[in-house]
This record gives C-alpha cells, structure tokens and sequence, in this order.
C-alpha cells in the first residue's frame, strides 16, 4: 500500500460491476416500490438490497450471465418487498384503538384525532414508540423493517406533528 493511502474493504471490480447494473438495479426497486405503492426510501431500500446481493455474486471468479444477474436483481427486490409487507401495519392497527379514545386533557383530545389522520406506518410508530414503550430495534423486528427505516418512519412523525400541532406547543 502506497504511503498515504486508504485501505479498501470494497474492491474496484465490485464498485464496477454495481455501477453497470445499477440502471437495472433503479429501474427494478421503483417498480417494486410502486407494486406496494410505497415511497421513494422504499425504492432505496429494494435497490440496497439489490446491491447486497450482487456484491455476492460479483466476487465470484467465474463471472455471471446477464439473464442470472437479472433475476438475482429481481429476486433480492421480491424478498425486499415480501418483508415490507404492509399486512404487519393493519394487524398491528387493531393495537392502535388502545390509544385513549376521550381523553382528559383537549390537546391529547387532538393529538389522537391527528393519528386518525397519518398513514397506518405512522400510526404504527407512534403505537410501537410512545404508547408501548418499545425501541426502535424492538419495533423494526415486530414491523419487520430495518431500523434505520424506523428511524426514518419516526422522523416523519415527529415532523408531520410539528407542521400539524405546532398551536399545541407550550
């Protein structure tokens, strides 16, 4: 290794051959992620997933058929979507009835009809996070979703509140 350089832990052949699949690749996690009509961090999610098992292939020595990475793409997609499935939200949203239908205080009052409001994803989040108490581990296990997509389900929580109850506010 030359003086001054950075050490790899992703080699140039790797880079490479991601880089020349990764149009089949974008164009495969949108059309998954419109199958379940999902969002564009969906889309990111199946195109990750894509490319995580491709880096497995790409280190074989004999190479692979453009026909196999092909369905090597589209599998690593369908097993993206199968986990996202949004059946895990509607059965969870049965949870979501424990939230307090009349409560005490008029600013709770409003916050629960505001949850009435958000998509099931959101709901489940704030079910999962702040009436169950959980993780966000502990929730991206129960919804089967990565943590880091909880992270991201929960920022837009927290941000679709600030927008919609900033007059709560003390």
């Amino acid at each position: 290794m030359a003086l001054g350089s950075t050490p790899s832990f992703f080699p140039e052949q790797n880079e490479q051959f991601l880089i020349t699949w990764d149009r089949d690749i974008q164009r495969a996690s949108k059309a998954g992620a419109q199958r379940i009509h999902g969002t564009r961090e969906d889309a990111e999610d199946f195109a990750q997933e894509a490319r995580i098992r491709l880096v497995r292939i790409a280190s074989k020595p004999q190479g692979a058929a453009s026909r196999y990475v092909r369905k090597v793409i589209a599998n690593a997609i369908k097993s993206a979507i199968d986990r996202t499935d949004k059946t895990p939200f509607e059965d969870i949203n049965e949870e979501t009835e424990r939230i307090p239908a009349e409560p005490a205080d008029s600013r709770i009052a409003e916050v629960v009809a505001w949850l009435q409001t958000v998509s099931p994803q959101l709901r489940t989040i704030y079910q999962h996070l702040y009436v169950d108490g959980r993780t966000q581990r502990e929730a991206s296990r129960l919804m089967r979703i990565s943590q880091p997509r909880v992270a991201q389900l929960h920022a837009r929580l927290l941000e679709a509140g600030r927008r919609e109850l900033h007059h709560l506010a003390a």
